[in-house]
């Protein structure tokens, strides 16, 4: 006994009628997101490790500091940024219950 399905390999199953995505604009685009971290130069250094991401700005206009000592660092992948670094010496740790550590997704 075989089975076949009614869908081609090709096909996938219509979403129900109630469903109506919400179609961004062909235009939305999203700016990099900043992360503050304590220890600037660790955290660069598992961007470029772990994702490849590569500098495409380390130097801080305000202060001419450059590669992350006083200021910040900016990671991306050829002119995009992705990532902005901010050095934050002070960042408090999170409290016992609190995550401390939130998500972005790089696809």
């Amino acid at each position: 006994m075989t089975t076949t399905s009614r869908l081609g390999a090709d096909q996938a199953p219509a979403p129900p009628a109630s469903y109506a995505p919400q179609i961004l604009p062909a235009t939305t685009t999203m700016s990099a997101v900043t992360l503050h971290a304590a220890d600037l130069n660790r955290l660069a250094a598992y961007y470029r490790e772990a994702l490849g991401l590569m500098d495409v700005a380390t130097d801080n206009p305000s202060t001419g500091a450059s590669r992350g000592e006083a200021g910040r660092i900016v990671l991306g992948s050829g002119n995009t940024r992705l990532v902005v670094l901010e050095h934050t010496p002070d960042l408090p740790l999170a409290r016992p219950g609190q995550a401390g550590l939130f998500h972005t997704a790089l696809l």
